[in-house]
């Protein structure tokens, strides 16, 4: 059987206490998502961080 694939993409603005929440709770899965990090206030949306 393969291995199931998961991944979050998560986007924010000014939402420095969220994200963070957010993040510890993907982290607490069962199935570890790959997290994709896209902040809309910084200059042209760049992705920040793959964890």
């Amino acid at each position: 059987m393969r291995k199931q694939q998961v991944a979050a993409i998560v986007v924010t603005y000014n939402r420095k206490k969220l994200l963070k929440e957010c993040i510890k709770s993907l982290l607490e899965q069962t199935a570890k998502p790959d997290i994709y990090i896209i902040d809309l206030n910084f200059p042209h949306a760049k992705l920040l961080v793959s964890l």
